[in-house]
C-alpha cells in the first residue's frame, strides 16, 4: 500500500502543477486507497494478492540472506499491524529483531527500525508497557548512532510523545513532543512536511496540558500547512481540524468549536464513511464538547450508538471508548445493568 501512495503521489506531480489541481487530484486518488486499507473487502484483496505471497517467499527465496529476510519481515510486519492481523505482524517483527540482534548487534539502526515497528504493533495491541519499551530502546540507538536531531529520531520521540498522550499524560506528552518538534525546526525548519503531523500532535498535547492557546495557533499552522499540501479534506488536515476545534473549546469558546467540528464531522462522513477512524475521532470530540458545557447536551443514545464503533476500530482501552463506557456507566439507572458499558 505504502508503494502505491508512493508511486501514485509520484505520477500525480508529474502530471498537474497547479496547486489546486494537484491537490484535487490527490484527493481524489488517496480516498479510494484509503477506503480499501481500512475495509474487510481491502483486507482481504490486500493480504490475499500481495502479502501471502511475500510471506511464502521470504522462506522459500532468502533464506541464505538473514538480512534480506529481516528487512521483509520487517516490512511485512508493518503491513500486517496496518491491517489489524498483529499475530502475523508479531511473528514476522520477533524474527526480523532475533535475526538483527545476532547479526548486527544491539547498537545498529537497522534494529531500531524493526524496534519501531515493534513499538507500533505493541501499541495497536493494547501493550503500552511493551511499546514504550520498544521505542525508548529504538531512541536509545538512534541518538547514539544518528544524532539527537536526526529525522529517524525525532520520529521516535513523537512515537513515544503518542503513547504519553494515549495513555492520558498530557503533561509528558507536552514535554516530549515539544523538544521533538523544536528540535526538527532547529534542523529542518517550520516548513519542511515530514513534520506537520509532530506539530499537530504536539498542539493535541498542550492543549490537554494547560496551553490551549498556543495550542490553537499549532493547530491552525499545522491545518494550513496539511491544505497547501492535500487539500482540506486529506486525512492530516481534517486530523489537525479536529485539534484545532479541541484548542478553541478548552478557551470556552464551545461554540465556535461546535461549528467546526460539526462541519469536520460531516465531510468525513461524506467522503470517507460513518465508521471510518478520522470520522469517528471528530464525532469523539465533537461529544465531549457538547458534554463539557452542558452534560445533558449528549444523548445517551447516541454514546450506545458509538461505543461499540470506537471499540471496534480502536479497542476497549482506547481513553474515547473508555470516555463514553463511563458516560453510560453514570446515566443508567442505579441497579440496572452491570459495571461495563453495552
Amino acid at each position: 500500500i505504502g508503494d502505491v501512495y508512493k508511486r501514485g503521489d509520484a505520477y500525480i506531480k508529474s502530471r498537474y502543477s497547479e496547486p489546486e489541481e494537484l491537490k484535487q487530484q490527490r484527493l481524489f486518488f488517496y480516498r479510494p486507497i484509503k477506503v480499501m486499507d481500512k475495509s474487510g473487502v481491502g483486507t482481504e484483496v490486500i493480504t490475499k494478492s500481495l502479502l501471502d505471497p511475500m510471506e511464502q517467499g521470504i522462506a522459500r527465496d532468502f533464506a541464505d540472506l538473514p538480512l534480506v529476510a529481516a528487512e521483509l519481515r520487517t516490512a511485512l510486519a508493518g503491513r500486517f499491524s496496518m491491517l489489524g492481523d498483529f499475530g502475523r505482524a508479531q511473528q514476522h517483527i520477533d524474527e526480523a529483531i532475533r535475526i538483527r540482534r545476532e547479526t548486527l548487534g544491539p547498537d545498529h539502526p537497522e534494529l531500531a527500525a524493526s524496534l519501531v515497528v515493534a513499538g507500533t504493533i505493541a501499541s495497536g495491541r493494547g501493550d503500552a508497557s511493551g511499546a514504550e519499551s520498544s521505542c525508548v530502546e529504538a531512541l536509545r540507538i538512534r541518538r547514539s548512532a544518528l544524532g539527537a536531531d536526526a529525522a529517524e529520531t525525532i520520529d521516535v520521540e513523537k512515537q513515544l510523545g503518542d503513547l504519553a498522550l494515549a495513555r492520558g499524560d498530557a503533561a509528558r506528552a507536552a514535554e516530549i513532543l515539544g523538544g521533538a518538534y523544536r528540535r526538527a525546526v532547529a534542523r529542518f525548519g517550520e516548513d519542511d512536511t515530514r513534520f506537520i503531523g509532530l506539530r499537530r500532535e504536539y498542539a493535541a498535547a498542550l492543549a490537554d496540558a494547560g496551553g490551549a492557546e498556543e495550542a490553537e495557533k499549532l493547530a491552525r499552522s499545522a491545518m494550513e500547512a496539511f491544505t497547501k499540501v492535500i487539500g482540506e479534506n486529506g486525512a492530516g488536515s481534517v486530523r489537525a481540524q479536529v485539534t484545532l476545534g479541541y484548542a478553541i473549546a478548552q478557551q470556552g469558546r464551545f461554540d465556535e468549536a461546535e461549528r467546526l467540528l460539526v462541519d469536520i464531522v460531516e465531510r468525513t462522513t461524506r467522503v470517507y464513511g460513518a465508521e471510518d477512524g478520522d470520522t469517528l475521532r471528530a464525532r469523539m470530540v465533537l461529544l465531549r464538547v457538547r458534554a463539557r458545557r452542558d452534560a445533558t447536551a449528549v444523548a445517551a443514545e447516541e454514546l450506545a450508538q458509538l461505543h461499540p464503533l470506537l471499540v471496534a476500530r480502536f479497542g476497549a482501552s482506547n481513553l474515547d471508548a473508555a470516555w463514553v463506557a463511563r458516560e453510560l456507566a453514570a446515566r443508567r439507572p442505579a441497579g440496572e445493568g452491570g459495571d461495563s458499558a453495552p
